[in-house]
């Protein structure tokens, strides 16, 4: 059996020729890229809200001329 654990902190063992580890491989690669994914989203979200946040400061026209 061989065993270990990754970068991330996950455990795996398996028996030499057992197949379900590239199976388990292959799920985890594809939430890591869905997380990956999902944070550039809220990056992304952030910045527009910023940047909203910022207009909506300069938007109120009273302010603006005095």
């Amino acid at each position: 059996m061989i065993s270990g654990k990754n970068p991330l902190g996950i455990k795996a063992s398996f028996e030499p020729g057992d197949q379900s580890y590239e199976v388990e491989l292959a799920k985890l690669g594809e939430e890591l890229k869905t997380c990956q994914k999902e944070n550039e989203n809220l990056k992304i979200a952030k910045q527009a809200l910023d940047e909203y946040q910022g207009l909506k400061t300069y938007s109120k026209p009273d302010e603006f001329l005095r």
